[in-house]
């Protein structure tokens, strides 16, 4: 009934233009070429995606943004048309536009060998209002394009407070420090594991991850996200993680 009602392909779930009934493409043409433009610029750094000045060395890495991580990767800046389709998988439960974004991330990836998906988890007092965990989500849809399975390796034992309201480097970090934890039943030890999140902003979360897992045995960790703020300022000790998407950091990085 609902699907008779309210179908999709009626409306483009970005700029609600009406058009003609296509359930296959969630976003009209014009919103696919903005959702285009998003698209992170080569001139990003080779091993984090963050945003380098020509001529200059990356903030992210030099201030150990990449700490336990060998590689990110990612198709996104978090802006625009990828901001408004993350936002949406994430906080108004539609999942009209993930395969824009897993088959853009799965397009990311130079390599495949990896052994096993893990996707950042959620604690279950914020996944249950949700619904769903958005990572999972995006981990599932990646996993089936480049054929690699998808385990829960990882859990969130510790409640914490949202990272998009802490505005330091510091706070974050020490936010989701010890967080985490491998499950009893995870198998990971020699394995290249592929970390799976939404946004990367400050990196505190998928670091806080990869620490946990190659404790736990994994012979390497990478990280794959739909979007990573592209404009990176702070430092070390107490910057602030906003930058030219600023705004957008702040109101969902992790």
């Amino acid at each position: 009934m609902l699907s008779v009602l309210f179908p999709r392909g009626v409306r483009c779930i970005i700029c609600g233009e009406a058009r003609k009934m296509d359930g296959k493409n969630a976003l009209c043409r014009k919103c696919q070429d903005r959702l285009w433009d998003t698209r992170i610029p080569a001139s990003s750094c080779e091993r984090c995606k963050s945003y380098v000045e020509a001529g200059g060395v990356c903030r992210f890495c030099k201030n150990g943004g990449m700490e336990h991580i060998v590689s990110t990767y990612a198709p996104f800046m978090y802006t625009g048309a990828a901001r408004t389709l993350v936002m949406q998988l994430k906080f108004r439960d539609m999942d009209d536009g993930l395969a824009y974004l897993t088959d853009a991330m799965a397009d990311a990836l130079p390599v495949r060998d990896f052994d096993l998906i893990v996707p950042v988890p959620l604690h279950a007092r914020r996944e249950r209002p949700r619904g769903c965990n958005q990572a999972q989500l995006l981990a599932q849809g990646v996993g089936v394009r480049i054929c690699v399975p998808v385990g829960n390796a990882l859990m969130r034992f510790r409640a914490t407070s949202p990272q998009s309201t802490l505005a330091s480097l510091r706070a974050r970090r020490s936010n989701v420090e010890n967080a985490f934890a491998l499950c009893g039943d995870a198998d990971i030890s020699g394995k290249k594991i592929l970390l799976v999140d939404d946004v990367r902003t400050s990196g505190s979360t998928a670091r806080a991850c990869a620490k946990v897992l190659l404790q736990g045995g994994a012979r390497e960790v990478h990280l794959l996200c739909a979007c990573v703020v592209w404009h990176y300022k702070g430092n070390e000790k107490n910057g602030s993680v906003a930058g030219k998407n600023g705004a957008a950091a702040g109101q969902h990085g992790r």
